[in-house]
């Protein structure tokens, strides 16, 4: 009876290390320029009769009403050809008291090309731009015993078929959970302005 119970807490322990361990899906890539270009892309059905012009204009609101941008948010504004470009951040949220993290922001381009049926989004160029404030004198009150650094980080030099130094491939991990952790939240709720125009029956 023992042996069964080490043997099955030993079942348990393995599963929840697994689990753990499971890194998260890399995103596919291209190679453009010579770099690895992370990126997220998907076909979306829709119903042949909707209009093309309708959907375009809804995209084109979301994206001027949702998303920030250090310069012209819209890079591409083709309505003759139902596609639109968009240069984008969001900013993520300060955190840590001693050393602080802020001014903390993820930089993607947005592109959608609408068919008759059919959409096309991709999200690629991703940059990750943070400050660290690291206050060395053990209070974050003090003034002049502080230490800045800004950081900047593209999301295009990881590649798993090679051998990387350890910090390097770590670091690369994590800004990719980061994002992809941002970047699904975005995703789905970029989907949702179709549902949202099909729900208040404007077609």
């Amino acid at each position: 009876m023992i042996k069964q119970l080490i043997f099955f807490f030993f079942l348990i322990f393995s599963s929840l290390k697994g689990i753990a361990q499971d890194p998260l899906q890399i995103p596919p890539f291209e190679i453009i320029d010579e770099e690895r270009n992370y990126f997220y892309e998907e076909i979306v059905n829709l119903d042949s009769t909707f209009n093309r012009r309708k959907i375009y204009q809804s995209f084109k609101n979301y994206l001027l009403s949702h998303y920030l941008s250090e310069s012209n948010i819209l890079q591409l504004d083709d309505s003759a050809n139902y596609i639109l470009i968009a240069r984008v951040y969001t900013g993520l949220p300060e955190s840590g008291q001693f050393i602080q993290v802020y001014n903390d922001k993820i930089h993607y381009t947005i592109t959608i090309k609408i068919k008759d049926g059919k959409y096309n989004y991709r999200l690629d160029n991703f940059i990750h731009t943070f400050t660290i404030k690291k206050y060395q004198s053990g209070t974050q009150y003090s003034s002049g015993h502080s230490e800045i650094t800004n950081y900047e980080f593209k999301l295009n030099n990881y590649n798993p078929d090679k051998k990387k130094g350890k910090r390097m491939k770590k670091a690369t991990i994590e800004e990719l959970n980061i994002v992809h952790k941002h970047v699904t939240k975005e995703i789905a709720n970029l989907k949702k302005t179709t549902t949202k125009i099909t729900n208040n029956g404007d077609w």
